[in-house]
């Protein structure tokens, strides 16, 4: 695996072609993130650059953070960074926006409003543009003001598991903005290949399980514009079967009439549900497998299973069997090789059904 280095023009400026250990952790949520430890000599290649490219991996990493460390043996220098979606964290939503539609649809919006053809060239991001729409995910309403494009895209996408990325294209020179979803790899479908990672299929080679519901909610009270009784407020009920924990959120932020244009009953309260929806997902039951799996086994990484895939998972001493989005894989590369740490999230089926459901109403 070779490493270029570019400039901030995207301009190759050198090759980090040997190292003692490349980290690439990747995100289905949130944006991942690397680090590089590797001689003294590509100090000021690193130092210097602005992006670290890699021809066999979709993420663009973004040099942020260089440290130099000696011993009695070496010098090394450690390069890490964020990957190219970090960049929508630096564009701000200054004024109240309003925005209606599928997670896809407002994400493009927001992108193309904010960084592709700004009011306010200064914001302008070179080189990106949006890719082909997939008409992802169900219609929902949102009122920001002051937040981040990142933090709102995440928020939303989030919300009906959807991932986005900004892939940077060597060859054409340009970044392409997309919003898009893992693959069901589940025994119950058929339209793609299966998954199921346990150790009698001789495909994991640690696993850990961890749960936490200390903090758990899944019905919220919305309280938005008004005084004491006549405070406008919506329930947002995602408990789908399981005992009620309330949770009572504060929304007054959320405003009814923007730019002297007032939003209907029906649309105010769209508003709210979905900043209650988006608050609960912060109290979900934390429910989480981690595995290390080998990359060896029959199972091939990016061919069979990848980032945001939902797969089968069997840990035979416990006696359980789930059906779980890889959310996060951690690449380790060595002069040994590549290793892969897994974390298979929050049981997709019961909390999408909810704020399906939930939605529709």
């Amino acid at each position: 695996m070779d490493l270029l280095v570019l400039d901030k023009d995207f301009r190759p400026m050198g090759v980090v072609d040997t190292f003692e250990s490349v980290t690439w952790d990747r995100s289905y949520y949130d944006v991942g993130s690397f680090s590089i430890a590797t001689d003294m000599k590509y100090y000021a290649l690193l130092r210097d650059g602005r992006y670290i490219f890699r021809n066999d991996a979709d993420e663009l990493g973004i040099l942020q953070g260089l440290s130099y460390k000696q011993d009695a043996k070496s010098e090394t220098v450690e390069a890490e960074g964020k990957f190219l979606e970090a960049i929508l964290d630096g564009r701000v939503i200054e004024k109240t926006k309003d925005l209606k539609g599928t997670p896809e649809e407002i994400s493009r919006q927001l992108v193309t409003e904010y960084c592709i053809t700004p009011s306010d060239s200064g914001r302008k991001i070179p080189k990106l543009r949006l890719g082909t729409a997939h008409g992802l995910g169900t219609e929902i309403a949102f009122q920001s003001t002051g937040d981040t494009v990142l933090e709102k895209i995440q928020e939303i996408c989030q919300s009906q598991e959807l991932s986005f990325s900004m892939i940077y294209n060597f060859l054409a020179d340009e970044i392409v903005f997309d919003v898009w979803k893992g693959k069901d790899r589940t025994q119950g479908q058929k339209e793609n290949t299966w998954a199921t990672f346990s150790r009698g299929m001789e495909n994991l080679i640690t696993a850990e399980y961890d749960r936490d519901k200390s903090k758990y909610k899944n019905f919220a009270y919305v309280a938005g514009e008004g005084e004491d009784t006549e405070r406008t407020v919506v329930t947002v009920d995602l408990t789908d079967g399981k005992e009620r924990n309330e949770l009572y959120v504060d929304a007054r932020d959320l405003k009814r009439t923007v730019d002297d244009v007032q939003m209907s009953e029906s649309d105010y309260q769209a508003v709210l549900k979905q900043r209650g929806i988006e608050k609960l997902d912060s109290y979900n039951m934390v429910e989480s497998y981690n595995a290390k799996i080998d990359p060896n086994s029959a199972l091939k990484y990016k061919s069979d299973y990848d980032l945001g895939d939902i797969c089968t998972v069997v840990y035979d001493s416990l006696g359980v069997m789930v059906e779980k989005r890889i959310e996060t894989i951690k690449e380790t590369h060595t002069a040994k090789g590549i290793s892969l740490t897994v974390t298979f999230g929050k049981d997709y089926v019961s909390l999408g059904q909810a704020i399906k459901r939930e939605v529709k109403q």
